[in-house]
């Protein structure tokens, strides 16, 4: 769904990204053990950029306390937070693509994706 292939504003672990040529994006399911291994990755980042952390609901429910209080920790270190909704698309048909042609939900949910990043890569980055 981030089409990182096609886009500036998303990379696949791309080593010594080098500076204004896309925001890295890091994605965690919302779920206790996703958010503590966002934190992790970002409160030893090494790039003057901050990453932008994507949290994919793993369940048809709210995150849990414990998952949203570790997110609010960590959401100075990070240039913004995206939450995605439980897609049942994409578990059902167990194929993105799939999911994009046949579920209006997916696809309104990749398009909204793809305008923030997009919003994103053009902000210029304000940490400190």
């Amino acid at each position: 769904m981030l089409n990182h292939r096609h886009a500036s504003f998303a990379a696949e672990l791309v080593p010594n990204l080098p500076p204004g040529q896309g925001k890295v994006v890091l994605v965690a399911r919302s779920t206790p053990d996703g958010a503590e291994a966002a934190a992790r990755m970002v409160t030893d980042w090494p790039l003057a950029e901050r990453p932008v952390l994507c949290l994919v609901a793993d369940l048809p429910f709210p995150a849990s306390r414990l998952t949203r209080h570790r997110i609010k920790a960590i959401s100075r270190q990070v240039s913004a937070v995206i939450g995605l909704p439980y897609l049942f698309a994409l578990r059902n048909l167990g194929d993105v693509a799939a999911a994009l042609r046949h579920d209006r939900k997916t696809t309104r949910t990749a398009r909204g994706l793809h305008r923030t990043l997009a919003r994103l890569a053009c902000a210029k980055d304000t940490s400190p």
